[in-house]
């Protein structure tokens, strides 16, 4: 039996059930994004987890690749928000980590902090939420009862940590030169096992954003 759990609603579904949404049958149903699964025993703390020992597939392997050749955070400046979304490979029990899935993440500013919300979804054949706009899925959110998480920022990353009475989770979010990828890494830790997040998000925008580069 696979659990889903989050901080809004409990779930359990069996291994029938959940083949079944692989089939097609519960393919638009998706999953808030701090969610948690009974999954594999062991983690790593923190990036590169692929060579902490972990099987990773080579999808997991060239994401980790590029966030780690990409030590910077993403730029956010706007108000009304920033969309990212794209594939997603995972690490965690009745999951293959060569099968392709979907996130999107959905970042704002108020002032000078930054916060965040965001969705994992199960075996949709394609991006479900590639049309959607930072103001359409802040209000989805909003009315599913989802609170934006403030990050913490520092030079390398973006990095979203939520502690609970029996499990860790924690994200980190990194982005290529030109703004328009998303590189996010995530890890799970409880009491019941752990998981492991892979995913390379491309920037809901018109047109690439430069970074203004340092002075001499």
């Amino acid at each position: 039996m696979t659990i889903l759990w989050s901080p809004l609603k409990f779930s359990l579904w069996s291994e029938p059930n959940w083949r079944q949404q692989k089939e097609g049958q519960l393919a638009k149903s998706s999953v808030i994004l701090f969610t948690f699964l009974c999954a594999i025993e062991s983690f790593a703390q923190s990036p590169p987890f692929c060579d902490s020992g972990l099987a990773c597939s080579s999808y997991q392997r060239d994401i980790e690749n590029s966030f780690e050749s990409n030590p910077k955070p993403p730029l956010i400046d706007s108000a009304i928000g920033v969309v990212f979304s794209g594939p997603c490979f995972y690490l965690m029990s009745g999951i293959s980590p060569v099968d392709r899935h979907f996130g999107v993440a959905v970042f704002h500013r108020e002032n000078a902090e930054i916060f965040y919300n965001g969705l994992f979804g199960f075996y949709h054949t394609q991006d479900p939420w590639a049309m959607k706009s930072a103001a359409e899925l802040r209000q989805e959110f909003a009315e599913q009862g989802m609170i934006p998480k403030q990050l913490e920022s520092n030079l390398n990353s973006l990095t979203a940590s939520y502690l609970y009475p029996t499990s860790d989770l924690k994200y980190w979010f990194r982005s290529s030169d030109d703004e328009q990828s998303l590189f996010l890494e995530g890890r799970l830790a409880g009491e019941q096992g752990g998981a492991h997040y892979f995913c390379k998000m491309s920037r809901h925008s018109l047109k690439p954003i430069q970074r203004s580069k340092p002075t001499s």
